[in-house]
């Protein structure tokens, strides 16, 4: 009988040899992590290079200049809604503008000064322009379903002298960014120049927000529902710095929310103010 015999033989373990893989093994491990640490830093570094250019494109480095002079608008008729409370809760007032008259400038007008008055008092409208000075083209439709809608309709005047700023409106952080900048600047230049200029009026005309505060013919500027102007508003030279904590969110919305300086009634006019005009 013939007997097989196994000349297989099983390898010996080599302990330098698994030693070795052990080591590229955790050499490669390193690397992994480090690649993977570079990636996570590139990573945020481009995060934070995107968020940085898209708060430049949105206004934030844009220069604020404040002047006065003629104003860009006319008469205005307007439809609007008025409303008391928190200036920041204008949001969804606006939305119900710009989803109402999707075509039509929207505005709102802030009439009270959040630093002397308690922010369940302060008041304010939103609207839409139905047409400026002898335009009347106004959609009778659209007004009709703008007051079958609970809106009002009003006029407000066409004013020689105004204290004007503009800021681009890009996006809804441009409104916050506006807000943020333009108030603080609005403030300091009626103070410094010792004007009677309220209330403030934003109106967002095609890719620009206008901050308007007229310098006569005040009170045909407050609404019936308003009662006119508050005493707060009598008293000269509000600072208008310290209202930017009762800004609008603007985060789903076409439109801000902020407040306009102080001053007398009406009948002051901009020749009695005795300021140099900066248009």
């Amino acid at each position: 009988m013939i007997k097989l015999i196994n000349t297989t033989t099983r390898p010996s373990q080599d302990p330098d040899s698994a030693q070795n893989f052990e080591q590229r093994l955790l050499h490669y491990s390193a690397k992994m992590s480090e690649y993977l640490i570079l990636a996570i830093i590139g990573m945020l570094i481009l995060i934070l290079v995107t968020v940085f250019v898209y708060f430049m494109y949105s206004g934030l480095f844009n220069g604020i200049e404040i002047r006065t002079g003629k104003p860009p608008i006319r008469e205005l008729h307007v439809a609007y809604k008025y409303a008391v409370g928190p200036y920041k809760n204008c949001g969804p007032l606006f939305t119900e503008v710009t989803k109402a008259a999707p075509d039509l400038r929207c505005f709102g007008v802030y009439y009270d000064d959040p630093a002397k008055v308690a922010p369940e008092k302060l008041r304010y409208i939103v609207g839409a322009v139905l047409s400026e000075g002898d335009d009347k083209e106004a959609s009778k439709e659209i007004e009709e379903k703008l007051v079958q809608d609970e809106f009002k309709i009003a006029k407000f005047p066409e004013v020689d002298h105004m204290v004007m700023a503009t800021f681009p409106h890009i996006n809804s952080l441009s409104i916050m960014i506006a807000v943020q900048r333009v108030y603080p600047a609005f403030g300091d230049y009626v103070v410094q120049n010792g004007l009677c200029a309220h209330p403030v009026m934003e109106l967002y005309d095609d890719g620009i927000i206008h901050f308007l505060a007229p310098l006569a013919k005040q009170n045909e500027f407050y609404v019936p529902e308003t009662g006119g102007i508050s005493p707060e508003e009598e008293a000269p030279n509000s600072d208008m710095s310290s209202k930017t904590g009762e800004s609008s969110s603007g985060e789903d919305q076409e439109g801000g929310g902020q407040e306009g300086t102080t001053g007398s009634d009406s009948g002051s006019s901009f020749e009695e103010l005795n300021v140099n005009e900066d248009a």
